[in-house]
């Protein structure tokens, strides 16, 4: 096979891998972002990212933790440009997330499936604030002014409930690991 005709096979299945590892890719960055349009601009970065490393891809590796650690990158990046903005997740809390989430055993639909089980453990109060911020993406004024509290309490029990979330998240990773072991 020509050079020539050996480099468009690559290309091939390299886009064929990329094509496949959307979905993932999608919801890895959609734990890491709140907002789904930065969701989808961060993916089309990545894309882009990967095409342009492509010919670094060893293709007798996994190709999602490789194409993860550069959907990482552009988060990384991406939340650098809006750190004016209020964030969700600290550095911190993300980078946690992003190693639990960069293995490859790690299912995306298993980590649905835990995240929503550790929503329903929530006391309703804090299910029905989580659904209001992040699914609906009420502003804290709003909830505040809904629940009667102020905006710092709001705030506060946003926090206590993330927390809660993210402990249960663990707990149920390393339960899910230990089955596995």
């Amino acid at each position: 096979m020509s050079e020539s005709n050996q480099s468009e096979a690559n290309s091939q299945l390299f886009m064929n891998e990329l094509t496949r590892a959307q979905f993932d890719l999608f919801a890895y960055i959609r734990i890491l972002l709140r907002s789904v349009q930065d969701v989808s601009d961060v993916l089309q970065d990545t894309n882009t990212v990967l095409w342009k490393k492509r010919e670094l891809y060893d293709t007798d590796l996994p190709f999602l933790p490789w194409a993860k650690a550069f959907a990482y990158q552009q988060v990384r990046a991406y939340r650098q440009k809006q750190s004016r903005s209020r964030l969700v997740f600290n550095d911190k809390i993300m980078d946690i997330f992003s190693e639990k989430l960069s293995m490859e055993r790690y299912s995306v639909h298993a980590s649905f499936d835990r995240l929503e089980s550790c929503i329903e453990k929530l006391p309703e109060r804090q299910r029905k604030l989580i659904n209001a911020r992040y699914h609906i993406g009420e502003p804290l004024e709003v909830l505040a002014r809904n629940m009667k509290c102020s905006v710092n309490a709001v705030s506060i029990l946003l926090c206590r409930t993330r927390q809660a979330l993210l402990d249960c998240l663990f707990a149920e990773t390393k339960g899910a690991d230990n089955e596995t072991a």
